[in-house]
């Protein structure tokens, strides 16, 4: 029979690609093939014995075994293959594999042509053994032998080389690859910031800065110690809840998605030293790659150290080391959200007049003395603030009043018994202010303000509640309700309201028409001109078919639209629009002198009126409410002076955002009457003077 022959210079792998064929006659051998196919691997084992291929396969560590059933016994029957026709010669796919497998390894052409050698060698010997192989066919089997084995061996050789050749190339495509990835490293181990490639929700690459931070050497070891892959970083604070289900890609994906996300900040925990880094972590998808994105984590643990202490330093007070008032008001406004909670307050009796007779450093030591024995005395449960002065504020999520009555006498008789370095019993005023269901935080700071000002001015251990103004609260609320409501049903008749405000204590009437009303505002339209001169603080107006006065705080004023807000609406006794005695602004702040046999303090006139003198002073410290004291009064009229000495009565005392507000009653005899009245006549003529003028001056 005659089979085809592979040119040696045409490719070999794929006969359907070499035309150049040759015939060749293998009768002698195929008379062979049934011999040759029954003793393979007799064959095969004398191919093993061989110096040669024990040579290679020791080389290779392939076991003899192996090499035997997975390369040598099926090149065998490829071989007989060939010999009987079914094979086509130069296509051998183990051969192909065999090759395939040693260009992966330290092998040259020359081994592969001596293992070759090698198998021809056994075959040539084997096949002599044969009877049926008569020594006049001798040459003409070697020569046979001799096409199929040059046939083949062009074509392994062939593709030893075109593989070795494609491994170059990929090696050296590998090396420039190396050495880009190698910059790239450079680069990136030369930034500050965490710098690294995810893929598929896996680190495949990252900075020297990253490994000094997890504390690992290289990706290897990361990923052994972090299998969970994002378990080095413990805190994040951004969907937390997401991070800890270990959801990490719906994680990312919100931070990818979501383009106004705050800073994302992440804590990582160093694997060694435990030490925690704090950063802010931005992340960004690679152009037209499926999960896929580069991280930087930029470190701001110095930054949050420094934030922290000026935290400190801004809520806590320098002298005592408690939360001071700024961190006071923060927490009240949580504080506010929390039923059943207690706020206790402690007022140093008399300190103003301590803050006088004693120096400096002494008042300092009395406040320190204090704070600390509250931190020590006081339950855990308790949040310690310095308000003011001399007032500190004990907070507590939860209480029972039974335990904070036992709880507030036990620490204002221990104090008074404390060992202080002034020389003179130092007590304590105390109160209480509980959160309702009906608080917000602007009615529980108004209650906390008051009860502060009720002990300022009360006895020595005195005990206060806000009870009673929780009452007057809820009153007001519902008064303030209760006057919207008759303001809105008036609108149906399109009623012009008569109100009045002043203008340096001189009544001027407003003209108003109600529009709407907003939750707790409500919105009028201003119908005359007059109304738009000034801003005043309060309105007064009368409703109708009563006989009650309405004091409204005055809000927004829309010039351009001609209109104006009023809320917190109550009910007043005294009527300002019918006063016998007309109070006035002074034309500026004139020094008040107020004084007992032991007191004196020095104030400004705000206020004044033949019956009544508002004046603000820095300090009440030594006056009370319903004592007597004198005062003196110095004025101007028209560049004379007016001096006024006369009794008065401390009517009222109000905390102001700067000193204190007391309202006088004036004790006058007939001489300082007449004074004043000359006065107050004066100063109402000029007030009236300056209306006139701006509403002569009114576009």
């Amino acid at each position: 029979m005659t089979i085809d022959v592979i040119d040696p210079k045409a490719p070999v792998c794929n006969p359907e690609n070499n035309p150049v064929m040759q015939k060749l006659n293998l009768k002698h051998l195929n008379h062979l093939s049934a011999l040759l196919f029954e003793s393979r691997e007799q064959i095969v084992d004398k191919w093993i014995a061989r110096e040669a291929t024990q040579k290679m396969l020791a080389k290779l560590q392939i076991k003899p075994d192996h090499f035997k059933t997975t390369y040598g016994i099926p090149v065998v029957e490829y071989f007989v293959g060939v010999v009987e026709g079914t094979k086509e010669l130069g296509d051998c796919p183990i051969m192909q594999k065999f090759i395939a497998f040693l260009s992966e390894r330290d092998v040259t052409a020359r081994d592969i042509f001596i293992v070759c050698m090698a198998l021809r060698r056994s075959l040539i010997g084997h096949v002599f053994t044969f009877e049926k192989a008569p020594l006049e066919e001798v040459p003409d089997l070697l020569e046979e032998i001799s096409d199929i084995f040059d046939g083949n061996l062009s074509g392994v050789l062939q593709t030893f080389s075109d593989l070795t050749r494609e491994k170059d190339k990929k090696l050296h495509e590998q090396l420039l690859i190396n050495k880009q990835q190698k910059q790239i490293q450079t680069i990136l181990n030369l930034q500050n910031s965490i710098v690294g490639l995810v893929k598929n929700n896996k680190i495949v690459l990252a900075n020297k800065k990253f490994f000094e931070t997890v504390g690992v050497k290289n990706l290897k070891i990361f990923h052994e110690h972090y299998p969970y892959e994002w378990g080095f970083i413990t805190d994040v604070d951004y969907h937390p809840e997401l991070f800890k289900s270990k959801d990490y890609i719906a994680w990312f994906e919100k931070i990818l998605n979501d383009v106004n996300h705050p800073p994302v900040k992440v804590t990582i925990t160093n694997h060694k030293t435990q030490k925690n880094v704090i950063f802010i972590l931005k992340a960004s998808k690679l152009p037209e790659q499926q999960n896929q994105y580069i991280i930087t984590m930029a470190d701001v643990t110095l930054y949050e150290q420094q934030m922290q202490e000026l935290t400190s330093l801004a809520y806590t007070d320098q002298i005592t080391g408690l939360y001071n008032k700024l961190k006071f008001e923060i927490t009240l406004k949580e504080f506010a959200k929390k039923e059943d909670a207690i706020l206790i307050l402690l007022d140093i009796d008399r300190f103003e007049r301590l803050q006088k007779d004693y120096d400096e450093a002494l008042v300092d030591q009395l406040l320190n003395q204090i704070a600390q024995f509250l931190q020590f005395e006081v339950e855990r449960s308790f949040s310690i603030f310095r308000v003011d002065n001399s007032t500190f504020a004990l907070m507590s999520d939860s209480y029972e009043m039974d335990v904070i009555e036992t709880c507030v006498q036990t620490i204002q008789t221990k104090i008074s018994k404390l060992q202080f370095y002034i020389a003179e019993e130092i007590t304590c005023s105390f109160g209480t202010i509980s959160i309702r269901e009906q608080d917000d935080y602007e009615s529980l700071e108004e209650r906390l303000y008051h009860v502060i000002e009720e002990l300022k001015f009360s006895k020595a251990r005195s005990i206060k509640t806000d009870d009673e103004f929780f009452e007057k609260q809820a009153s007001l609320a519902q008064e303030n309700k209760d006057i919207m409501d008759i303001l809105r049903a008036g609108a149906i008749d399109d009623r012009i309201w008569e109100m009045t405000v002043t203008y340096k204590e001189i009544p001027v009437n407003w003209e108003l028409q109600y529009v709407q009303t907003k939750s707790e505002n409500v919105v009028f339209d201003i119908t005359n001109d007059t109304s738009l001169l000034f801003k005043a603080k309060k309105v007064y107006f009368k409703l109708p078919e009563q006989d009650k006065i309405v004091e409204a705080s005055l809000g927004l004023i829309n010039t351009k639209q001609k209109r104006v807000q009023l809320n917190t609406f109550r009910f007043i006794e005294n009527n300002p629009l019918n006063r016998k005695s007309v109070s006035v602004k002074p034309q500026k702040d004139f020094t008040v002198l107020v004084h007992d046999e032991v007191h004196a303090i020095t104030g400004t006139l705000q206020s004044l009126s033949q019956q009544v003198a508002i004046i603000n002073v820095p300090s009440v410290e030594g006056f009370h409410v319903g004592g007597n004291a004198m005062v003196d009064i110095i004025l101007s009229n028209n560049n004379k002076t007016v001096k006024i000495l006369t009794e008065v009565n401390l009517y009222m005392f109000q905390k102001m955002d700067q000193g204190y507000n007391i309202t006088l009653t004036l004790l006058l005899d007939q001489d300082n009457e007449q004074k004043l009245k000359n006065y107050i006549a004066w100063r109402q003529l000029q007030i009236i003077k300056e209306l006139k003028n701006l509403i002569n001056n009114t576009p």
